[in-house]
This record gives C-alpha cells, sequence and structure tokens, in this order.
C-alpha cells in the first residue's frame, strides 16, 4: 500500500508521481486529479507535527498575497497516524534558473523586480501575536568557529570573518517578519503568463528581512545578473539605503563561510563547489572591503 493511499479524497487522484528533485527529507509527489487539477503532495513523519502546524499555519496566511504561489489545501494524518502530509497548490510553469538564460535582459530585470515585490509583501505581513524571531547568533557564531577550525578554508577570508563576527550581534536587533527562508531562482517559477511563482516555503521561519537576500550572491548573480539587481531594486521601489548594503555584506560573508563548513559532510566535491561560491563572494566585495559588491555597481542595464 502507498503511503498515500489512506488520505482523504485520494480515490479521486488520478496520477501521483513522485518528486526526487530537492534536498528536503519529507517524500514529494506530484498530483493530478481525475478532474485535471494538480496539486503537491508533502508528506512528512508525525514527530514532526509541532513544527508542521507552525508551517500550515505560515502558508495559509502566506496565500493571502496577491501573487502566485503554492498555497495550502489541506493537512492531516496518513499511514495511520504515523504520517502527516500536506497538500498545496501546484505552481505551474519552469525553474527561473533553467528560464531566465533564454530571456532577454530587460526581461530578467522585471522578473527581478517581481520577486523582490512578493519580498516586500511577504516581510510586510503582520506577525500572529506571540510571534517572534529566535537569536540565532550564538549558534551561528559556533558555526562560524567550526569553519575557521576546519581544514577548507579559503585563502583570504580574514575580512569577511571579522566583518561576520562585528555585524552578526548587532543584525540579532533588525525587526522581525516571515520569511520565505530560501528564496532563490530554485524556488522561483515563470508561469506560463510570465510571472514570477513562488514554491517551497517548508523554511520558512520568521526573522530578518533583508537576511533573505544573502542568496542572491550563491544562486542567483551566476544566472542573472539583471535578475539580481531588479530583485534589489524591486524590494525597495528603487535604490537601497546603506545599512542594507551592511547588512547583506554581513549575512553573504557568514552565509559563504558557513556553506564551505557545511559541504564538508557531502564529500570533497561539494567542498569545492561551496569554496567556489565563497571566492566569488569575495571577489565581488573586493575581500569585504566594499559593502556593495561589483556586480550591482557594474550593472549597466534598465534605470530603477
Amino acid at each position: 500500500m502507498s503511503e498515500w493511499q489512506d488520505i482523504p479524497g485520494a480515490g479521486r487522484w488520478d496520477e501521483v508521481t513522485p518528486i526526487l528533485a530537492g534536498w528536503s527529507a519529507e517524500r514529494k509527489y506530484r498530483v493530478r486529479t481525475r478532474a485535471g487539477e494538480d496539486f503537491l503532495l508533502r508528506i512528512t513523519d508525525a514527530q514532526q507535527r509541532p513544527q508542521k502546524e507552525v508551517e500550515y499555519r505560515r502558508i495559509r496566511r502566506f496565500g493571502e498575497l496577491p501573487f502566485p504561489l503554492s498555497r495550502a489545501v489541506e493537512m492531516g494524518e496518513c499511514q495511520g497516524g504515523r504520517s502527516l502530509y500536506m497538500l498545496l497548490e501546484w505552481v505551474e510553469g519552469e525553474s527561473l534558473e533553467t528560464a531566465l538564460p533564454r530571456l532577454a535582459p530587460d526581461e530578467q530585470y522585471r522578473l527581478g523586480r517581481e520577486a523582490g515585490q512578493f519580498l516586500r509583501a511577504l516581510h510586510s505581513l503582520p506577525l500572529s501575536p506571540g510571534e517572534g524571531a529566535e537569536d540565532l547568533t550564538d549558534r551561528r557564531l559556533d558555526k562560524l568557529a567550526r569553519y575557521e577550525q576546519g581544514g577548507a578554508r579559503v585563502e583570504g577570508d580574514q575580512a569577511a570573518l571579522d566583518l561576520v563576527k562585528t555585524q552578526l550581534p548587532l543584525l540579532a536587533a533588525r525587526p522581525a517578519v516571515y520569511l520565505h527562508g530560501d528564496f532563490h531562482l530554485g524556488n522561483l517559477i515563470f508561469t506560463p503568463q510570465g510571472r514570477v511563482g513562488v514554491i517551497d516555503f517548508n523554511r520558512q521561519r520568521v526573522g530578518d528581512g533583508w537576511e533573505e537576500f544573502r542568496m542572491v550572491q550563491a544562486f542567483d548573480v551566476p544566472v542573472s545578473i539583471p535578475f539580481s539587481v531588479g530583485q534589489v531594486q524591486g524590494y525597495w521601489q528603487g535604490e537601497p539605503p546603506e545599512p542594507f548594503w551592511q547588512a547583506l555584506a554581513a549575512y553573504v560573508a557568514y552565509n559563504s563561510l558557513g556553506a564551505v563548513n557545511w559541504a564538508e559532510a557531502f564529500g570533497p566535491a561539494k567542498v569545492a563547489d561551496m569554496q567556489a561560491r565563497c571566492r566569488s563572494a569575495l571577489a565581488d566585495y573586493d575581500g569585504f572591503a566594499q559593502l556593495i559588491p561589483h556586480w550591482y555597481r557594474g550593472w549597466k542595464g534598465l534605470s530603477a
């Protein structure tokens, strides 16, 4: 018996196709009903109930936003209570990661602005009573210490280390907002209507909204600088203030160094990949002597 067969309504499903992409430990399926509707099904162990109930409640809240996104439909138990399932709307289209290179620079920029506008809207949602950000400073500094003590350090990393150690405790006081938590091209869809669709909210949390942009350096800039610039300018509706750049430099430095430490558990190839991304960040920020990266300062495309 398949793990999803006792889910209410499964008898009306015509096709259930496993989705193998991604790093999540959840089991994911694309579901097509006999009526021709498509959904995303996520299944996880029942021990995750407290976290999943919070996630479901927040995704329901995010569904109020006027953007294409994977809205929550229902949540419940399956496999006799041993597992939990979450059913979400399917966002049709192609990953922006593969779609953007085929598009003209001005179209890439337009889509970046739309992605930035989504983040601005998400971060503007009032938090529910009792919700706040967890202070991750100590945990992050511990991760940084493991990087320093590891055997995969990147040459020229000292200024980045100093920046993170100085700025992270200060950034903990930033206002708390809802975060997507993993906002990059791999989790954005180019819809048939030419819009940006947003998926994979399973890493949502509450924290500093400016931190969402840390993924731009590692995942978006190598694919499309116009999109990356557009995302920043769409969020700010123009040019961002200097404190944003200072915070982002610290988050990029932390993300770049921390990713090297994370990769050590996955073997030399993954370490080499993260080291290359870290070197790229060091180059873009002039070894973190510069707060505004080269990819933004040097862009000569559309005006805001």
